[in-house]
């Protein structure tokens, strides 16, 4: 029996098999093409700032998220506060008539 997230990784993995069969193909062509392809993408990602740009992204998301969580959780304790009151307010106003 298949899960969602299997046939998603199956279904992910159909759509790059003609890429794949492409790319397979120009390096068997041309070998020295895809060799020095290669080595230009690698030196490139090593130029790229690419680790620190991530670290950067994380750094915020994790500098946001902070504060967020905070105020959810004051926003649960207010609205738990607020139903006891409300209810001791219905229990108060019956009570009266």
């Amino acid at each position: 029996m298949k899960t969602p997230d299997s046939s998603s990784e199956f279904s992910f993995r159909q759509s790059l098999e003609p890429v794949s069969q492409k790319v397979e193909a120009f390096a068997k062509e041309k070998p020295t093409h895809a060799l020095s392809a290669a080595v230009g993408v690698g030196i490139i990602m090593a130029i790229l700032p690419i680790g620190g740009i991530l670290g950067g992204v994380l750094r915020l998301a994790f500098a946001v998220l902070r504060p967020i969580l905070m105020l959810l959780g004051v926003l649960r304790i207010y609205e738990r506060l607020g139903g006891r009151r409300s209810a001791a307010a219905k229990t108060e106003g019956s009570g009266a008539r």
